[in-house]
């Protein structure tokens, strides 16, 4: 496995996150191969050298020999187990390491249990004990190359120190066995073995712009519990370790820290008023274009100049049936003179 780390930028390389896999992941062996199992569970277990961590092994060899083929590593699981297993071996072993090829066998015993297709790897357990740990280094580099490069692509990405010394060293170890690989001595066939394209083993220099100190991509700490209150997807729930590493990424590498002020969300007040106008200035902007510049403007205008005539001519028609329907009466001004007024319709 890879050192234990807090870094945010390291625990996000494809050999931190799968070691750290094995570390943890448990899974039950099949009942179809308990004989098998059994065989190599004692043969495990008969080296009292490592018995400390016999139960970690045991444990990532049924998480790696189960793997589902839809697993983003299942391709380079053998290759991940067999480092992760040989750093874990030297570690407990300490200075006398005679046997630490026979212990890396049972690495080939499990392989060859569930999966025979990658037998032309079978030189990978003849590494020594001197050669493994540059091997290691080379094999986990190349392997979070691709990730590397992506990020420092990146416009004003920036990097942790123990990131940029990752890179460093990491390249100076591939560096160095190729240059030693041009007279094809006998290591280069483990060192050749890691790459599977001769392209892979052309590998530019990759640098670091910017470092700066990890408490700038600090993910939330305790000082931070107020701001996790705030942390919240769309659906309400509360944003997991991973999502709020890449909120507090993202902020950092538009060249904001997470107490910037100006990246402070807006507060709810706002955001309510802003959701509920932003939808009826775009209503009504949208229907402004569509008065302007289509023939919806002229219908509409059309239709209410028709209403309006109709409406005119219809008050002219009710007036005059008011002025047919009603008899002219003269005023009864005077009772003496009224019998000689006579009532008429107007024309």
């Amino acid at each position: 496995m890879e050192p234990l780390t807090k870094d945010p930028l390291l625990s996000s390389l494809d050999s931190y996150i799968f070691y750290g896999r094995l570390d943890r992941f448990e899974v039950s062996p099949s009942i179809e191969h308990k004989e098998r199992w059994d065989f190599i569970t004692n043969k495990l277990r008969s080296f009292a050298s490592i018995k400390d961590i016999h139960d970690e092994i045991l444990r990532a060899f049924y998480y790696a020999a189960y793997m589902k083929g839809d697993n983003m590593f299942y391709n380079e699981r053998w290759h991940y187990l067999f480092y992760w297993m040989g750093y874990k071996v030297l570690n407990t072993l300490k200075s006398n390491t005679s046997e630490f090829p026979e212990i890396m066998y049972l690495f080939k015993n499990v392989r060859d249990m569930l999966d025979n297709t990658k037998t032309h790897n079978d030189i990978i357990v003849e590494i020594s004990s001197d050669e493994f740990p540059t091997l290691k280094k080379i094999y986990d580099y190349i392997q979070n190359y691709g990730t590397i490069n992506n990020k420092l692509s990146t416009h004003g990405y920036k990097c942790t120190q123990e990131f940029n010394e990752y890179i460093e060293t990491g390249y100076a170890a591939y560096d160095t066995f190729r240059k030693r690989c041009i007279s094809n001595g006998e290591s280069c066939k483990f060192f050749n073995l890691i790459f599977d394209t001769e392209e892979k083993k052309q590998l530019k220099v990759l640098k670091c712009r910017e470092i700066k100190d990890a408490s700038f991509f600090r993910v939330l700490d305790e000082e931070d519990e107020d701001e996790e209150s705030r942390s919240t997807t769309k659906l309400g729930e509360p944003l997991d370790a991973s999502q709020r590493h890449m909120s507090t990424m993202e902020s950092s590498h538009l060249g904001l820290s997470t107490h910037d002020s100006s990246a402070a969300p807006y507060n709810s007040t706002s955001s309510i008023s802003m959701e509920i106008l932003l939808p009826l200035f775009g209503s009504l902007f949208i229907f402004f274009v569509l008065y302007k510049f289509t023939p919806l403007g002229s219908w509409i205008h059309a239709r209410f100049t028709k209403k309006k005539i109709g409406f005119n001519e219809q008050e002219v028609i009710d007036e005059s049936d008011f002025l047919l329907d009603h008899k002219y009466e003269n005023m009864n001004i005077n009772t003496l003179t009224a019998t000689h007024k006579v009532g008429y319709n107007p024309l």
